[in-house]
C-alpha cells in the first residue's frame, strides 16, 4: 500500500510540475501586427489604413482607397500636403514629415478629416498630433472620435463623427 501511495504522490507531483511550468499547454504565438480598433468610422478607417500600409507604402494610393470606403457617407477629396498646408483639427504646426496626405470632405461643415504621414519617428509624431487635437475646429460642428495608428514610419490619424456602430 505504501508503494502505491508513493507512486500516486509522485505522479501528482509530476503532473503539478508540468502544469505549473506550462508544459503541454501551447498558446498561439502573439503577433505585433494585431491591433484593436473601435467600431466607429474612425476606427474602421484606422483599421483599413493599418491593413493597407503593411503591404503598400504608397500613401497616395492608400488615401484614395480609404476615400472610397463606403463608411464615409459624404463626398471627400484626397490632397497631398506640405509643411505650409492647413491641418484642420490640429492646434500646432505640423512639421518634420517626408510625405503627407489628407482626406477631407467637400463640404467644410462636416466634422471629418484624416491624415497620413511618413516620418522618421512615428511614435513621437503621433503623440504630438494627439496632444494637439481640437475636435471642434469647425464653428458649427464637432467631431466625436479621434483614432490613430502607427506602423513603422507611418502615422494615420482621423477625426470624425461616430457614425453608425
Amino acid at each position: 500500500m505504501k508503494k502505491l501511495s508513493k507512486f500516486i504522490l509522485i505522479f501528482i507531483m509530476v503532473i503539478g510540475i508540468f502544469t505549473l511550468a506550462g508544459c503541454g499547454k501551447k498558446e498561439a504565438p502573439k503577433s505585433d501586427n494585431v491591433k484593436e480598433f473601435s467600431n466607429t468610422i474612425a476606427g474602421k478607417l484606422a483599421k483599413q489604413f493599418y491593413d493597407e500600409i503593411q503591404d503598400n507604402k504608397d500613401l497616395e494610393k492608400i488615401a484614395n482607397k480609404l476615400s472610397e470606403n463606403e463608411i464615409i457617407e459624404f463626398s471627400v477629396g484626397v490632397e497631398e500636403l506640405n509643411e505650409d498646408s492647413y491641418f484642420a483639427g490640429i492646434t500646432t504646426e505640423v512639421k518634420g514629415f517626408k510625405k503627407a496626405y489628407a482626406i477631407r470632405p467637400m463640404i467644410g461643415t462636416i466634422p471629418f478629416v484624416a491624415y497620413m504621414f511618413e516620418v522618421d519617428d512615428a511614435e513621437a509624431f503621433e503623440a504630438n498630433l494627439k496632444e494637439n487635437v481640437d475636435l471642434r475646429w469647425n464653428i458649427c460642428t464637432e467631431a466625436d472620435t479621434v483614432e490613430s495608428v502607427v506602423f513603422e514610419n507611418y502615422v494615420f490619424i482621423v477625426l470624425s463623427p461616430n457614425g453608425s456602430e
